[in-house]
């Protein structure tokens, strides 16, 4: 179970990377502590059989992974069926060391469902030790807009990549 209290860890096993990318993603605009414990739930049947959270979910029917996920009420249903299917197609670990740099990492995983750059920061940061990067939240947003007045910091996380790593520099 992903504990919303601790989350940086740089030897996660595959199946505990995927476990992971799932929390981060259903945590987006979502309070972590339900969000973690909804996960639980959702991956109930997949640790009873075993199974890593890709393969439970690449088993499952559409039938069957929709009506498990709202079994465990995680919300944004279609959005999170579309990322979730899309996603239980990567093979994290050889994805995460086949890349020079966290940052080159973070354009495949946003090319799927329901995985923006905010998210794709908060998984690599907190998985790949050494990662120079930023998650700009709200709370960071505002900082940085104290810090430098001038700028023209926004209020919510860019989506555009180009102005996220700007702000991150």
């Amino acid at each position: 179970m992903i504990n919303p209290n601790d989350i940086t860890n740089y030897h996660r096993t595959e199946g505990e990377l995927q476990e992971f990318l799932l929390f981060c993603v259903m945590c987006a605009g979502k309070s972590s502590t339900v969000q973690a414990k909804k996960l639980e739930e959702f991956l109930a049947p997949c640790r009873e059989a075993g199974l890593t959270p890709w393969e439970y979910i690449r088993g499952c029917s559409d039938k069957v992974l929709m009506r498990n996920m709202k079994r465990a009420k995680i919300g944004k249903y279609k959005l999170l069926f579309d990322s979730f299917r899309s996603l239980s197609k990567m093979l994290l670990s050889g994805f995460m060391y086949d890349h020079p740099t966290p940052h080159v990492m973070r354009y495949p995983l946003t090319a799927r469902p329901a995985v923006g750059i905010k998210t794709a920061s908060l998984f690599l940061l907190h998985s790949i030790k050494d990662s120079r990067m930023a998650v700009l939240d709200t709370h960071l947003l505002k900082y940085l807009r104290k810090l430098y007045p001038k700028a023209r910091v926004p209020k919510a996380s860019p989506q555009s990549m180009d102005r996220y790593m700007e702000l991150e520099d």
